[in-house]
């Protein structure tokens, strides 16, 4: 099978679509067929891969792709190559990787405090370049050989004809090696949070859940607990006064963002991570990564992150901060809970193994393929 892969962007860019495009294209190379990513990230050099990689050099090159590949895959919002399938009488099959063709994707995007986040630029849902946009990616999932959703959350809050469900693949080793590392290090924070700080990620609602337990315990004579927070984003000096004004500025470490080893460091000198997204997550990769790294979390309730993190977690209301709070405790105080949220989350990362995604995409184009020949037989 000869699989042309659309990945808006792609490696050197680094982020979650390029990733999976990646472990997909990769996968299906290693299983006998011939792939090719086609990609507007522009780079000088290449890397060395089973498949072959394809820079955005006109829509002449375009349409030589397009004939010469069997089916067309668009992983992401672009569908620069749907009409080039239409004209070849291709397959063409879509992944909905976040709610693109919704108007205004989650009600609990509403925020009370200005900052440049996604929850503002999806307010401006009334510009007609936005209309525009949902309606034609509307048009090509009307007509897309098979529409392919991420999670369950997406597939019911975005329903499209002829949709299956495939989970992303996810590389869990960079966190299993953190989990399996030999280095001791010794657990000085009780909380954590990994992530960009913006707020529709909650951080917020973290400090404020943090403060009304430090505020309990000392009042009760007992030492505050500390929180990590890994990560940087627009919403740093915001958080650090809000830390300031709840009188928990010395709970809270901002680490700040880190790769490789710091961030083996810093995850194994943490005892329970808390994902608390204010919005519905497409997916819950961050969940996913922790519990591949051997930590017991606790996610907000509605969205991917509970969905991908399953039994193998605690969960709370979206933004509600007192729910927050009182699981906080339950967790931390209960070891032997974490244990058994550990275990189950390393059964749970092995349904997003990236040969599970692998098999289910090839089996799906298989499908689609067969059903495009029995309709021109007919």
């Amino acid at each position: 099978m000869k699989i042309l892969l659309q990945s808006y962007w792609f490696w050197p860019s680094i982020g979650g679509l390029e990733t999976t495009s990646h472990l997909l294209a990769k996968g299906w190379s290693e299983a006998g067929h011939v792939v090719t990513v086609v990609t507007h990230t522009p780079s000088s050099h290449e890397r060395t891969e089973p498949y072959v990689v394809a820079r955005w050099s006109g829509w002449q090159r375009a349409l030589e792709l397009a004939r010469k590949h069997d089916i067309i895959y668009a992983n992401g919002c672009s569908t620069h190559f749907f009409p080039l399938a239409l004209l070849y009488g291709k397959p063409f099959v879509w992944t909905q990787a976040d709610y693109s063709l919704k108007l205004r994707p989650s009600a609990v995007w509403t925020v009370s405090r200005p900052a440049e986040s996604i929850s503002e630029r999806s307010s401006l849902t009334s510009s007609i370049y936005r209309l525009m946009q949902i309606v034609g990616r509307r048009v090509v999932a009307e007509f897309a050989d098979a529409n392919v959703a991420i999670t369950r959350n997406i597939a019911l809050r975005q329903p499209l004809p002829r949709q299956h469900l495939i989970y992303n693949p996810f590389d869990y080793k960079t966190y299993a090696a953190i989990r399996n590392g030999k280095a001791a290090v010794p657990v000085k924070y009780t909380f954590g949070f990994l992530g960009r700080l913006v707020k529709e990620k909650g951080v917020e609602d973290l400090l404020h859940a943090l403060s009304m337990l430090n505020h309990s315990r000392r009042h009760c004579g007992e030492p505050p607990e500390k929180l990590q927070v890994i990560g940087d984003g627009p919403d740093r000096t915001f958080l650090t006064h809000l830390a300031e004004r709840l009188h928990i500025a010395a709970d809270v470490d901002w680490s700040g963002f880190k790769t490789g080893e710091e961030l083996a460091q810093a995850i194994k000198s943490t005892a329970v991570f808390v994902v608390p997204s204010r919005w519905e997550e497409p997916m819950g990769v961050v969940a996913l990564e922790l519990m591949a790294a051997g930590k017991p979390i606790i996610v907000s309730a509605r969205g991917g992150l509970s969905e991908c993190a399953g039994n193998a977690c605690l969960t709370f209301e979206n933004g509600n901060r007192r729910t927050l709070c009182d699981t906080m405790v339950r967790l931390s105080q209960d070891t032997e809970l974490q244990s058994l949220l550990i275990q189950k989350g390393l059964v749970r990362i092995e349904k997003f193994a990236p040969e599970v995604a692998i098999c289910e995409y090839l089996k799906l184009f298989e499908e689609v393929l067969a059903h495009r020949k029995g309709k021109l037989i007919l």
